[in-house]
């Protein structure tokens, strides 16, 4: 994100939420996260459940269909932010669904987009956010292991894949 982009949404930042409001935004980071995963291991086409989602902030869901339809990043985070501002929208949640959307699109392993969300926490609640992603068993910042060379490379068809973890795309066909 962009300086001119918190600058354009500080005004709406609030600084005076307790803890247990503000346990609102581990839980959309959860979400977030969920789908960031469920994009790596199936592609942006899984997307396409999740903008139908009424349980998700209208935000992310405008974010996720812009991403879903290739839109470029600089777009998207200018069609959210006019949205944010228009609608006056909480900005913490504002910034937390641009981050995400935008992390999903550019494929960031959920391990980077959590640690990217994280920063918009308070300490208490970062331990919080870690905890609960730790059930998630976040996939994609690990690489393959021997098992998993030795699959790819014994199969008997011709494989073609895309593999990202830690952030990084690697595409190959298997012969």
């Amino acid at each position: 994100m962009e300086v001119n982009t918190f600058l354009a949404i500080k005004d709406r930042l609030n600084y005076n939420d307790t803890i247990d409001e503000q346990r609102k935004y581990v839980l959309l980071i959860i979400e977030i996260l969920k789908i960031n995963q469920e994009v790596i291991k199936e592609g942006l086409p899984a997307l396409e459940k999740h903008i139908q989602d009424d349980k998700l902030p209208f935000l992310l869901k405008k974010g996720l269909s812009l991403v879903h339809y290739a839109m470029e990043p600089q777009m998207i985070e200018t069609i959210l932010l006019n949205i944010a501002i228009v609608n006056c929208m909480d900005g913490l949640t504002a910034l937390i669904c641009l981050d995400g959307a935008l992390s999903i699109q550019k494929m960031y392993s959920p391990d980077i987009t959590k640690e990217l969300l994280c920063s918009y926490l308070s300490p208490d609640l970062s331990d919080e956010l870690n905890e609960e992603a730790g059930k998630l068993k976040l996939d994609g910042g690990s690489p393959l292991s021997t098992k998993e060379l030795q699959k790819l490379l014994n199969g008997a068809e011709r494989q073609c894949f895309i593999d990202n973890r830690a952030g990084l795309i690697v595409k190959g066909c298997l012969v």
